[in-house]
């Protein structure tokens, strides 16, 4: 009884169809070897799919998981100052609002190397991520521990248009609601 149950979920870890059943055992394996695991809250231009995976490519690393998310009691401003004098995304807090993005599962050291080289001017801080689970009753969300990146360095300047651009494509990709798009990432 026990071999069919352990060749049962063989089969079911080795399909293509159970990606994320596959991507949870070995991050179990990992787990005893030491290996720790973060949620990263994505709200900016990292929700284009091509810069994202660019930069954990020149990272040698890659997503294990994804789903929408949500941040409460934030909104989204284009505010961060930047060396280019433009700005760039950003979270403010703001009690009742609302951030749509993406949570993407990294490993700790990946999240470590991704914020010292490619987002400079952000602090790291601490998050809980309302996530879209089909695993999940209660209406398919529940709330995770994560980490994104907010800015105290503000500016009034607007962004640049092709960054905008990049913001919106990941956003349409990531399928973020078109009503989102429209009150908050648009120019």
């Amino acid at each position: 009884m026990l071999n069919n149950i352990i060749e049962e979920y063989k089969q079911k870890i080795l399909t293509k169809e159970n990606t994320e059943l596959r991507n949870f055992f070995l991050m179990k394996i990992d787990e005893i070897a030491g290996q720790n695991y973060v949620w990263y809250f994505i709200y900016g231009s990292n929700l284009s799919q091509t810069q994202l995976e660019n930069r954990l490519r020149d990272l040698e690393d890659k997503i294990l998981q994804e789903k929408p998310g949500l941040l409460k009691n934030f909104r989204f401003a284009y505010n961060k100052n930047s060396k280019d004098g433009t700005a760039k995304a950003n979270i403010v807090e703001d009690e009742g609002q609302t951030v749509e993005g993406l949570a993407v599962l990294l490993k700790k050291e990946t999240l470590d190397k991704f914020h010292k080289k490619f987002e400079k001017g952000y602090d790291l801080i601490a998050i809980t991520i309302t996530v879209k689970d089909d695993n999940i009753q209660n209406n398919n969300e529940r709330e995770i521990e994560g980490w994104t990146y907010i800015s105290k360095s503000i500016t009034n300047e607007k962004p640049d248009i092709n960054y905008v651009k990049t913001i919106l494509t990941g956003a349409v990709q990531k399928g973020l609601s078109t009503e989102y798009i429209d009150r908050f990432l648009k120019m």
